[in-house]
């Protein structure tokens, strides 16, 4: 399970967000990209200022993975 916070540092309020992993071995290169949706439309939009903290659950992960914080970017949001 990973943990993080979002923020919203934006005038609006967000409605739907997409998070991205990149999951990598001991020499850098990626092994696996994960994207979940952590922010839905039905669920009350993050207000200008507000942060959420989110859980991602994840099964079967490489062996090769570096045990490492997965890179992550938010790569889709809607306002």
């Amino acid at each position: 399970m990973i943990e993080f916070t979002l923020k919203n540092v934006a005038d609006n309020p967000v409605r739907m967000a997409v998070v991205k992993m990149v999951f990598t071995d001991f020499d850098g290169k990626p092994v696996q990209e994960y994207s979940q949706r952590v922010l839905d439309p039905d669920q009350k939009p993050l207000a200008p200022g507000e942060d959420s903290r989110f859980e991602v659950r994840l099964e079967n992960l490489p062996r090769t993975w570096n045990y490492r914080i997965p890179i992550t970017e938010v790569t889709k949001i809607g306002l």
